[in-house]
């Protein structure tokens, strides 16, 4: 029994078959739940899922959790059960083929700890369906020490209440609940805030009462290194680290992290400063009578970063026509 796994249809990331059908049931321990995450689709599209489709249940239940038959290469795609088994099946005709699809799964206890991957998905059992109801679930990530753990809710929806201690997501910046809590998220509070903690751990509670049709909730983690690139808090001093050269700002999506400071560039580990390029070339003039083509491998990360190529022909000797 493997608590992580991946899936992928036949053939991928070529075409998968035409006319066939595969299913794949993955069974854990008891008081267990199963969430599986979709990397990659490329499935025929079709109203209603008619041609090829990939759907997934609930393997002890029926209940059929999610169907999905899109090209969908950016859609964050990921399902968990409300019991211990998933069944997963996968069904093609004979019209159009595509690359099909990939996905890890998870097998998780109702109170897990996560250490791998380094990034990852945690959703409400059930997501995007029916949460169980009167039920509670807890996820605690640990990275190594020196690290630190940063968290964005993607969805919340809970059945509305007046008291928000009946249902909730809950944060708390340690290895449980008597730690200090970050953020208590309720049915009518939408927080999409990162969460970062200020150590290694960090432990997630999900509460729920009487449940209705609501789908939980859906969050992305990350465990990061102190350095370059890490989700940081730009209130918590010295989350990037003793490196003078980086410091906590927005990149471009609005997310907080470890940069380079202005003027400086990274090459994926260090800070360095811009810098230019000089190439001298000794050769006799009869020489370049064609093209010479020079080339060199840019380090930097920076987008933004533009070069300017300026040539200059010298003529040190005294009987040489420049």
């Amino acid at each position: 029994e493997l608590e992580n796994g991946y899936i992928a249809s036949p053939g991928y990331p070529l075409q998968y078959p035409a006319n066939s059908y595969f299913s794949w049931t993955i069974r854990g321990r008891l008081e267990s739940f199963i969430s599986f995450s979709i990397s990659d689709m490329d499935i025929e599209n079709s109203p209603n899922c008619t041609y090829d489709s990939l759907k997934i249940y609930d393997g002890i239940t029926g209940m059929q959790l999610a169907t999905f038959c899109n090209r969908s290469q950016t859609t964050i795609n990921v399902v968990a059960s409300t019991t211990h088994s998933m069944l997963i099946v996968f069904k093609t005709n004979g019209n159009v083929e595509g690359k099909g699809f990939s996905g890890a799964y998870r097998i998780l206890d109702y109170n897990s700890t996560i250490t791998e991957p380094r990034a990852g998905y945690i959703a409400s059992p059930g997501y995007p369906l029916q949460y169980p109801s009167n039920s509670y679930f807890s996820w605690t990530i640990r990275g190594r020490p020196g690290s630190f753990i940063s968290l964005r809710l993607r969805n919340l929806t809970l059945e509305p209440h007046e008291n928000c201690s009946f249902k909730y997501v809950q944060v708390y910046d340690g290895n449980n609940s008597d730690a200090r809590i970050l953020t208590q998220m309720c049915p009518n509070k939408d927080d999409q805030r990162v969460f970062t903690s200020t150590g290694s751990s960090l432990y997630i509670a999900f509460r729920s009462a009487s449940s209705i049709d609501k789908s939980g909730f859906l969050a992305s983690y990350e465990i990061n290194d102190f350095g370059d690139r890490s989700l940081c808090d730009p209130q918590v001093k010295r989350m990037c680290g003793s490196d003078l050269y980086f410091e906590c700002r927005p990149d471009k999506q609005g997310d907080f992290r470890c940069l380079c400071t202005s003027g400086m560039y990274s090459d994926g580990t260090f800070c360095t400063s811009d810098f230019q390029l000089s190439v001298v070339l000794n050769s006799q003039p009869q020489i370049l009578t064609k093209d010479v083509t020079f080339n060199w491998t840019s380090r930097t990360l920076n987008q933004q970063v533009a070069y300017t190529i300026t040539w200059v022909a010298t003529n040190d000797s005294s009987d040489s026509e420049g």
